[in-house]
């Protein structure tokens, strides 16, 4: 595989495509600085995966670093280059239960949303080939970063001895283990040619008690006293990506268990927020 530059390698996503592209003996190299500061016509990668950006609660960075900041590294580019961007389903804007497929028209509801679509078209008009991968929720333990996503927040509660509450009521989920977001996002990059320039990356579907359950038993094989309760007084039911075409793009692409993932994150150091 060609040269790739990867942007936003100090991030949670972002490091773990660094520690993939390593694994793969790929010849990588991090974006100097922000975005924001990319000289003129002072790149030229072969292929550059795009993790860097602004998180959804860092509201007033949005256009600062999702926009504008990819506007930056468009012009940064001396060379064609072509471009793997993590975006995220949030460009959707879907209701709640809604299962999302590439062909459904975006609608972004908050700010977050419209950033990354926005610099989803702002990456279509440049030309350049390019694939808008529309990632899930991510979990799991990444070499730097963490995320808030519920999984992560119950595994810290259990190494803390805390219990985790979960609502009644079961609904279906598609969280995505972070390293296997980087195993995808490295594989798209080396393939030839994408048939399309939209690709949603979900994790397995499940349901979400099924999901907390193998967390708990991983956590339990670790001696945690990882408590679940069933009395929460509610909670959000997310839409959901179809990964059909993701299934018929890779078809040898297999997951990592919920409860390796939460094995290996259960091996770091304990976190105390």
């Amino acid at each position: 595989m060609a040269a790739v530059l990867l942007t936003g390698a100090n991030g949670y996503l972002g490091s773990a495509v660094a520690a993939e592209l390593t694994r793969q003996r790929i010849a990588w190299s991090p974006l100097a600085g922000r975005l924001q500061d990319i000289p003129a016509a002072s790149l030229a990668p072969d292929c550059v995966i795009h993790c860097a950006g602004a998180l959804r609660h860092q509201a007033e960075r949005l256009q600062h670093d999702n926009v504008l900041g990819t506007a930056r590294l468009l012009a940064g580019l001396r060379t064609p280059a072509r471009i793997v961007f993590a975006s995220s389903r949030s460009v959707y804007g879907a209701p709640a239960g809604a299962l999302c497929a590439e062909s459904d028209e975006p609608a972004p509801r908050d700010d977050y949303g419209r950033s990354k679509y926005a610099a989803e078209q702002l990456l279509r008009d440049s030309g350049l080939p390019t694939l808008c991968s529309r990632l899930s929720t991510l979990f799991g333990a990444a070499p730097r970063g963490d995320c808030p996503a519920l999984p992560n927040l119950a595994l810290r509660r259990w190494q803390r001895g805390e219990p985790v509450q979960l609502v009644a009521g079961d609904f279906e989920v598609d969280y995505l283990a972070v390293g296997d977001a980087a195993r995808l996002l490295v594989a798209l990059a080396q393939q030839p040619q994408w048939p399309a320039d939209v690709l949603n990356l979900p994790g397995p579907q499940r349901g979400l008690h099924a999901l907390m359950q193998q967390l708990a038993g991983a956590a339990r094989q670790q001696d945690l006293p990882a408590a679940l309760h069933h009395d929460h007084p509610g909670a959000g039911v997310w839409p959901r990506l179809d990964g059909a075409r993701l299934r018929a793009w890779l078809p040898d692409f297999r997951f990592s268990s919920d409860a390796d993932v939460a094995a290996a994150f259960l091996a770091q150091p304990v976190v105390r927020d």
